[in-house]
């Protein structure tokens, strides 16, 4: 749950995109969302350098979802998707 406690820091997040983050993180919403490549990354976090707008509303909007949120809620939330991860292995 690094993403969260970022986002409750006031930090703009910039992660992987993929199932394993979409329950989480929307993309352009609450974090900037990259293809799964060094190179994606580091062009994700430069525009969030280049882009104080952008930067500024997943700041914002971040820490706006991480207050919503508790520990026991987040905790469902990872049971829930792991649940759904071992029906889709078996």
């Amino acid at each position: 749950l690094m993403p969260i406690e970022a986002m409750a820091c006031g930090c703009p997040v910039v992660s992987n995109d993929g199932p394993n983050v979409e329950w989480q993180l929307t993309d352009s919403e609450n974090a900037l969302l990259c293809p799964p490549t060094p190179q994606a990354l580091a062009n994700g976090l430069m525009r969030l350098l280049q882009d104080e707008d952008l930067r500024q509303r997943l700041i914002q909007q971040g820490f706006e979802f991480a207050e919503k949120t508790d520990w026991a809620h987040e905790g469902d939330r990872v049971a829930s998707f792991l649940k759904h991860l071992a029906s889709e292995s078996n």
